[in-house]
């Protein structure tokens, strides 16, 4: 589960350790997340056949653009349709130029020169290929934006409900439009703190809330997925005693960007 906040002060040599860690680094990483529902999801996408998979970015250009091209990673193990925004939210929020650029990179040897002097001819060739199949990918519409790449800032589209003040909650009244097109997907990923804030309505929720019950009428409108590195207070569906215990010994785990969330809910059988 890639966020933003783990990788501020990573230099590239740092980011080559994360990803040669072994099992036993991944099973010591997992104590930190508090709720782990990545088995039921998996259960859930190994149903789907000929789906659609939509994930609701966070983060995109800072660092520059990694934990969009991790997005992208997953895109394309999933095949997906994405949803970015038309104005950014936060000032790092993904926007539609950033596919381009993020794409475009990978097949430009001068940017990972830049950034990356280190890097071996054989990571090159391999990062070029990817970045031309992403090309593909989009270009096929296996890749899917649900707005162009080429939409001007702030254009009206049903992107626009992303950026208004409703928490997910309010989808069904405020953004039919936007909530049957969400109804079409197999599987709905929302990405980072605020999506997970949006989606319990940054309620303040009894740790033990049933993450089904804080999502209130948007339970069982589609089938979907919180991935969220802990940066606020509010958090629901983890089990008894759990956030008491941090509380004691971690008494800022809610915000720190410590601790994670995987949480879960089923669309309708």
């Amino acid at each position: 589960m890639q966020d933003l906040s783990l990788l501020v002060d990573l230099k590239y040599e740092d980011l080559q350790k994360l990803q040669s860690v072994g099992a036993a680094a991944q099973a010591e990483n997992a104590k930190y997340i508090l709720r782990n529902d990545f088995a039921r999801v998996w259960e859930h996408v190994k149903l789907q056949k000929d789906a659609r998979v939509d994930i609701v970015l966070d983060n995109g250009t800072i660092h520059p653009g990694f934990e969009l091209y991790t997005d992208l990673i997953l895109a394309d193990f999933l095949v997906s349709h994405t949803p970015p925004k038309t104005i950014p939210w936060f000032v790092s929020d993904t926007l539609p130029y950033d596919f381009t650029w993020a794409i475009e990179s990978l097949k430009d040897e001068s940017f990972f020169v830049k950034h990356a002097p280190d890097i071996t001819s054989s990571d090159l060739s391999a990062l070029k290929a990817i970045g031309e199949r992403w090309t593909r990918h989009m270009e096929s519409g296996v890749f899917k934006l649900s707005i162009p790449t080429t939409t001007p800032l702030g254009a009206p589209s049903l992107a626009d409900f992303w950026t208004t003040q409703y928490s997910y909650q309010y989808l069904p009244t405020e953004a039919p439009e936007l909530l049957a097109e969400l109804k079409r997907s197999a599987l709905v990923i929302f990405k980072g703190d605020l999506n997970y804030r949006k989606l319990v309505a940054d309620g303040k929720w009894p740790a033990t809330t049933p993450f089904e019950e804080a999502l209130g009428p948007l339970y069982r409108e589609f089938p979907l997925v919180s991935l969220r590195t802990n940066k606020a207070d509010p958090i629901v569906g983890l089990a008894e005693g759990v956030a008491e215990s941090l509380d004691k010994t971690s008494p800022d785990w809610r915000v720190s960007g410590k601790y994670a969330v995987v949480s879960f809910a089923p669309g309708r059988a």
